[in-house]
């Protein structure tokens, strides 16, 4: 790598940490973490979608999605019920308690993204998405051609 490059994934991860540690700050009163909030907005859009889903559509894997949801039922703010379609699977519903605390889920969210735009033009912040956007796509690519191989990409010449 050339020295003079910038170290962007030093700076990507800087930024998704300081998020994690303010959303969970911010979530605290209402006793969710950075991870739970995410189910939420999904069920918000389609109600009532299979756990397989959710892991699917927020990358998580099975595990960490039924600790989550597991979390989100204590809290009161989904519920977990058996398909009628296919008996083996749950289906996920948010509660009344659940629906109650979305507003305040995306006002923190919507803060928070004021806040680190800060002083951004709308331009700026057109770019800067798109340009993550365009860096995650190309290292996901990279990670399925590599079939989830593990060995570094950078150490082949």
């Amino acid at each position: 790598m050339d020295s003079k490059q910038p170290h962007i994934g030093r700076w990507i991860s800087c930024l998704y940490r300081q998020m994690q540690c303010l959303l969970d700050r911010a979530f605290e009163p209402f006793g969710l973490g950075y991870g739970n909030y995410a189910f939420l907005l999904v069920l918000r859009r389609q109600d009532g979608q299979t756990q397989e889903y959710l892991s699917s559509e927020l990358g998580f894997d099975k595990g960490t999605t039924a600790r989550s949801l597991k979390k989100l039922e204590q809290l009161g703010y989904i519920q977990r019920k058996r398909s009628k379609i296919d008996g083996r699977a749950n289906q996920v519903f948010l509660t009344h308690k659940g629906q109650n605390v979305l507003p305040f889920v995306e006002q923190i969210l919507a803060d928070l993204m004021t806040e680190i735009l800060g002083d951004m033009t709308a331009k700026e912040r057109q770019i800067a998405c798109s340009l993550i956007y365009r860096m995650a796509s190309n290292a996901l690519s990279l990670k399925h051609s590599e079939g989830g191989k593990t060995s570094c990409l950078f150490n082949k010449e």
